[in-house]
């Protein structure tokens, strides 16, 4: 492992001494971002209220059953009484029950129906879910490079101040010029701009984080110590990734749930052309005051019970029937167009995955070798220039060889794992991982 990143390891340990306030790790931004986030909240709110669609669609399959009572009061002149105004009170109490006994299979269908669409509420979730962690994970790592960066800028800046400090000694002894030790000044100079983007670079990168997991503007936020290895492994073929996605993907699952929801649809607007079956019951009874017997013999008399079936048959419906009929085939065709442009769209975004992941493999091969080799062009340079044997031009144009090859191995670095974590993400496999960070 070249040097530098043997020194990140000592940084990153001494860091992990001095910490300050909360630090969060990968797992805890998850965790706490799958508990906390507004639009999962909303969606399980939302799987909540199928849930009581569910209920309600079951309990349909059951009697209903009905209590009413009634008092009326009536007022009216006795023209056999010379005007004597009269008042006559009567009351009525009953029980009601109605029941569906055939309706051409909608309510099982209904049943079916809101099954599906709890499923789907459930994978919806999923989806928001797996977006949110996309995003977290993209966060998490942008900030690890950021504080890897800044490691290096450090000890380059570290360099370059005992480099400057050695050439105003050397100045001030007359032997180098003023041009030369202008040269280290300017050198310093940039190094302390880089250093300062670097740390720009970091707040930016907390701050996208902290937005992520929703946090309040006023609480301090910062990650816990640690790096990330980078995956060098054979890939499978691209066809078991794209396999693996087609049978994971909570969004292949749920378009095909779509197409199930369909098909119910259309089942439940056919039972509009059948005839429809109930059966219904009731008691009642009822008293007035105007019959001259007791209330309590009035109520036994007046005791009647009804039962009976009422079958409807659905002769003309303005077209309703024929329409809803329309509407659930279209329904159904968008359903199958929508699940052949998911799996398009999730196959296109699998592919671009496995070859951003071969590039950034590739990529990273090809730095760590550059970088490996200007390390040790730097290190002659450094040393010719301590013994007088390299000029300061020729030792800063290496250097700068050297800093750009370190960062180009940096970043690409952390785009191979980033690009690994994308593209077993897509295909299902990163809780499988053993460097997937959860």
């Amino acid at each position: 492992m070249p040097v530098i990143f043997a020194m990140t390891a000592v940084g990153l340990s001494a860091r992990a001494q001095q910490p300050t306030g909360k630090l969060w790790t990968l797992d805890e931004c998850i965790v706490y971002a799958e508990n906390n986030n507004i639009a999962l909240k909303n969606l399980r709110l939302r799987k909540q209220v199928v849930e009581q669609d569910l209920v309600q669609s079951k309990a349909m399959m059951l009697p209903d059953l009905y209590a009413g009572a009634g008092y009326d009061l009536s007022h009216y002149t006795k023209t056999s009484n010379q005007g004597s105004k009269a008042i006559n009170t009567s009351g009525s109490l009953g029980l009601n029950s109605q029941m569906t006994l055939y309706n051409g299979g909608v309510l099982k269908n209904n049943i079916r129906r809101q099954n599906l669409n709890l499923e789907m509420a459930g994978l919806d979730i999923e989806v928001e879910n797996n977006n949110l962690f996309l995003d977290i994970i993209g966060a998490y790592t942008n900030i690890l490079l950021a504080r890897e960066t800044i490691l290096y800028m450090e000890s380059l800046l570290e360099t370059s101040k005992t480099q400057t400090d050695q050439a105003r000694l050397q100045f001030n002894a007359g032997a180098i010029s003023r041009k030369q030790l202008i040269q280290f000044e300017s050198q310093l100079a940039n190094d302390q701009f880089a250093l300062t983007n670097a740390g720009n670079a970091s707040r930016s990168n907390k701050i996208v984080l902290k937005q992520l997991l929703q946090l309040p503007a006023e609480d301090s936020f910062d990650i816990a110590p640690g790096t990330l290895d980078v995956p060098l492994r054979l890939l499978p073929p691209l066809n078991e990734f794209l396999s693996d996605a087609r049978n994971t993907r909570p969004e292949i699952r749920n378009s095909r749930l779509f197409i199930q929801g369909a098909e119910l649809d259309i089942k439940i607007a056919k039972a509009g052309y059948l005839p429809s079956v109930s059966a219904g019951a009731g008691i009642s009874t009822g008293m007035r005051n105007s019959i001259n017997k007791g209330t309590f013999t009035q109520l036994g008399n007046n005791f009647y019970q009804n039962l009976g079936i009422t079958v409807s048959f659905p002769l003309f419906s303005r077209k309703l029937n024929e329409t809803n009929m329309a509407r659930t085939k279209i329904a159904r065709q968008q359903a199958e167009l929508s699940l052949v442009n998911t799996n398009t769209l999730l196959s296109q975004a699998v592919e671009q995955a496995y070859i951003n992941y071969q590039n950034a493999m590739a990529e990273y091969l090809a730095a760590e070798r550059q970088f490996t080799n200007y390390e040790e062009v730097y290190k002659i340079s450094t040393e010719e220039l301590r013994l007088g044997a390299a000029n300061i031009t020729e030792f800063v144009q290496q250097r700068n060889l050297y800093v750009q090859a370190l960062q180009s191995f940096t970043q690409s670095r952390f785009r191979a794992i980033l690009a690994y974590k994308i593209l077993n993400f897509y295909a299902g496999r990163l809780n499988n991982q053993n460097n997937s960070g959860r």
